[in-house]
């Protein structure tokens, strides 16, 4: 966790130095919220971002997104899907590019980097063993991942009014995942579990498959943003 808060830190203060040299004007900027992560989503996060305009075509923007079982209001707390041990954080710093920079309704593509740090407790639930390669059920266990990778987004930036608006977008990237079980209770192998057998994986699959992974990244945002002007 250590090594994970540092890295975040280093992010940080990298994204922060740049835009310390971005001689923009301050009222251009704007403050976001992610309307996603929070509601559609096993592994929920209030996700908060800021978003430098550098100058007419670029954009630098970064999230910082942080979840548990107090803060979810979704289905994942009442489906039980998360533990109250369920803690979530997200960082993601992007740049975009204006395509139509004098339009009200502007299109751009971004370049996103993301980390996600996700651990819980899960209970009653199926595991495929880095080892060997077996589905287990279990009782209950430790659970840890973390995510990483690269998007390019396509999006609108849509304004309503001089202060309000909405960004939706969508990206295709890649993703490296790195999933760990521990403290496992009362294995038993399960020889009855049907696993995806394609290679675009299921949207739940992270919180079966133990072990390293790499694989194609879906993306979708839809963000309520406030501009200072």
């Amino acid at each position: 966790m250590r090594t994970n808060f540092l890295l975040l830190l280093f992010l940080i203060t990298g994204v922060h130095n740049i835009i310390g040299q971005s001689k923009t004007n301050d009222k251009n900027n704007y403050i976001s919220l992610n309307l996603v992560s929070p509601t559609f989503s096993y592994s929920p996060r209030w996700t908060l971002g800021y978003h430098y305009v550098l100058n007419e075509r670029y954009i630098l923007g970064t999230e910082l997104g942080m979840g548990s079982y107090g803060t979810s209001v979704n289905f994942a707390a009442d489906g039980d899907w998360i533990d109250n041990k369920y803690f979530s954080i997200e960082f993601s710093p992007e740049l975009k590019y204006i395509f139509n920079s004098k339009s009200k309704t502007k299109k751009f593509i971004a370049i996103e980097l993301f980390y996600i740090y996700h651990r819980d407790n899960l209970k009653n639930e199926v595991y495929r063993n880095m080892s060997d390669l077996k589905f287990y059920k279990y009782d209950s266990a430790d659970y840890q991942r973390n995510k990483f990778g690269l998007n390019l987004n396509y999006g609108l930036i849509i304004n309503f009014s001089k202060n309000f608006g909405l960004t939706p977008k969508v990206g295709l990237g890649i993703k490296m995942r790195d999933v760990k079980f521990s403290n496992i209770a009362n294995p038993i192998i399960e020889n009855n579990y049907e696993e995806s057998d394609t290679f675009f994986t299921s949207s739940n699959d992270y919180l079966t498959i133990e072990g390293f992974e790499t694989n194609i990244n879906f993306n979708f945002e839809l963000q309520l943003f406030f501009k200072f002007n």
